[in-house]
């Protein structure tokens, strides 16, 4: 009896010494080496895949194509360090977990590197929330990205890195979301000072409420790139309470704008510096004006039974934009306006309300050759006037 007694006695001292050591590794670092062999049963492996079971972690990194699952849990990394740190082609799926970091909350780089993050939140102090770079891949849905810090910003994604993001939300005093990689941003809504895309950035935004201080912002990062930026605005609703809603500057760029109410009047809408491009609205509804400075030139394509209702470079009277105007859209003017060349289907004027204002049109670009440097009368009581 005494020898099985302090049988059992030696079993609960080394039940609880593991016991222990479990709890003081819920506020270390996890670093999952594919090629260590583990015994605790705070995660479980098969092969190359882990599941981790503790619910409380002070960081987790991932190397050497490791495939991790985490649900229902914390991180918390109390250094100014990554909270989630994952790279050399390893796969991170989250689900329903809390991260909170002094550092970003989650930075993951390489090729074949995959983080899924389903209906978890993410809170950082740091420069970012989350960085990917280097062809790492996000997708996350039901997940929320705050950064705590007065000018924090939310996502970088660069590099090749792409991010597929459904109905999130993205906090930040600073940029929501900084790129020159590819962006998907579906159901979603940002509160932030602003979105800004580098060139080379492709960004698709569906259906989501982007309430921010200076809007979308397009702008070159690298003097020596010249690739466009790509943007499509899918109905979406955005507010830019101290600027135009989108701020091109020092970039070539493709917008279109389909679907949408875009409304700030008596003020820009959309404003060009020293960038070139291609502006299309289709089923869209804007309200304000259009400003570009003498270093700029845009092509803006009205179709799809849209409506502008502003003004063409009435600040600076610029000729310096090409206007095309589709069967069923309208240009309604709110001021006297500038143009580089006005191209309507069939030559038809009555899409052009000009509520008594005229337009200014280049009367040595070709692309007018059918207005014959005529003063033309438009319907409303303006005029369409040639600039020598």
């Amino acid at each position: 009896m005494k020898k099985g007694a302090k049988i059992k006695k030696s079993i609960l001292v080394l039940v609880l010494l593991l016991f222990l050591v479990q709890l003081v590794a819920c506020t270390e670092d996890f670093d999952f080496d594919v090629n260590k062999t583990y015994s605790l049963k705070d995660y479980e492996q098969v092969g190359e895949k882990v599941t981790l079971k503790k619910k409380e972690y002070g960081g987790i990194s991932l190397s050497q194509s490791a495939f991790l699952e985490i649900s229902k849990s914390s991180v918390y990394k109390q250094e100014k360090q990554s909270a989630l740190n994952l790279e050399d082609n390893t796969k991170l799926q989250m689900i329903n977990c809390q991260v909170l970091s002094k550092g970003m909350a989650l930075e993951a780089k390489g090729k074949e590197t995959e983080v899924s993050l389903i209906s978890s939140d993410l809170s950082s102090y740091g420069e970012y929330v989350a960085v990917l770079s280097q062809k790492a891949i996000l997708t996350s849905s039901g997940t929320s990205f705050s950064n705590l810090e007065p000018k924090g910003k939310g996502l970088l994604i660069t590099e090749d890195a792409s991010a597929l993001l459904n109905n999130v939300s993205i906090n930040a005093q600073d940029a929501a979301i900084e790129s020159n990689a590819t962006v998907s941003l579906f159901d979603s809504e940002v509160n932030a000072g602003a979105l800004r895309f580098f060139e080379g950035a492709s960004a698709l935004i569906y259906n989501s409420r982007l309430f921010t201080q200076y809007g979308i912002q397009l702008t070159r990062k690298n003097s020596e790139s010249s690739s466009p930026i790509n943007l499509d605005l899918d109905k979406i609703k955005i507010e830019a309470e101290k600027c135009a809603p989108v701020n091109v500057v020092d970039a070539e760029f493709k917008i279109k704008i389909i679907d949408s109410k875009i409304v700030k009047e008596k003020n820009d809408i959309v404003f060009l510096k020293n960038s070139q491009g291609i502006l299309t609205f289709s089923k869209t509804t804007a309200k304000g004006d259009i400003n570009l400075d003498e270093f700029s030139s845009m092509t803006l394509i009205i179709k799809d039974s849209s409506d502008f209702k502003g003004s063409i470079n009435s600040k600076n009277q610029e000729i310096n934009t090409s206007v095309q105007i589709e069967n069923g859209s309208t240009w309604s003017l709110t001021a006297d306006s500038y143009i580089k060349s006005l191209v309507m289907v069939e030559e038809n004027l009555s899409s052009i309300k000009s509520n008594g204002f005229n337009i200014y049109y280049d009367c040595e670009c070709t692309k007018n050759f059918w207005l014959e440097d005529n003063y033309i009368d438009l319907p409303g009581g303006g005029k369409l006037i040639p600039l020598n």
